[in-house]
């Protein structure tokens, strides 16, 4: 993905396992990672209605809906062309 070398976006693995360690070393409940993980943290905590209205609204754009028949499938219970494949 673009995202995951993007500075400001992507964090180092090590960077982000030290973090973690270093949460469980000093007893914390949770730990977030990065700026954008922060920012929606502060964003949903500040207006936690409206944040939720806005998740909503992506699942909506983003993701098929299944009334009309738009249904997630898997590799194997897909349909390429007129038949299904024998080898999936």
């Amino acid at each position: 993905m673009l995202s995951d070398s993007l500075p400001g976006v992507s964090m180092d693995a090590r960077r982000a396992a030290r973090k973690i360690v270093r949460a469980c070393v000093l007893g914390k409940g949770e730990v977030t990672l990065g700026l954008p993980a922060k920012l929606i943290a502060k964003a949903e905590a500040l207006a936690p209605n409206a944040f939720e209205s806005l998740l909503a609204a992506m699942n909506e754009w983003i993701l098929p809906d299944t009334a009309k028949g738009n249904v997630q499938k898997k590799g194997r219970e897909r349909t390429h062309g007129r038949t299904a494949s024998s080898r999936t």
